[in-house]
């Protein structure tokens, strides 16, 4: 069976669920062959503005995951409540 985790983005040395955590990062090498990426791929993240969409964190985590030849799980692009929809698109005519 395999075992994952979700990772978010970080600057490096934070003290956060990232893989720039070098004591996450640990945990994560040790015991996952997963990963999910928390909030990276959500529309609100990639998307922030009516512009186009920024996967620069996603491919981070993308990029980590494949040098420690992890996987990667998708995760959704919409999530079913208003609070997590993009605040611009609210307006968007």
């Amino acid at each position: 069976m395999r075992f994952g985790a979700a990772v978010a983005w970080s600057a490096a040395g934070a003290d956060a669920g990232s893989f720039a955590n070098p004591n996450y990062a640990a945990l994560l090498e040790h015991d996952c062959a997963v990963l999910v990426a928390e909030n990276e791929l959500k529309w609100q993240s990639i998307q922030s503005a009516n512009a186009p969409p920024d996967f620069t964190r996603f491919d981070a985590i993308l990029a980590y995951a494949e040098s420690k030849s992890m996987a990667m799980r998708g995760h959704n692009l919409i999530w079913h409540q208003r609070r997590w929809m993009p605040g611009w698109l609210e307006s968007y005519n």
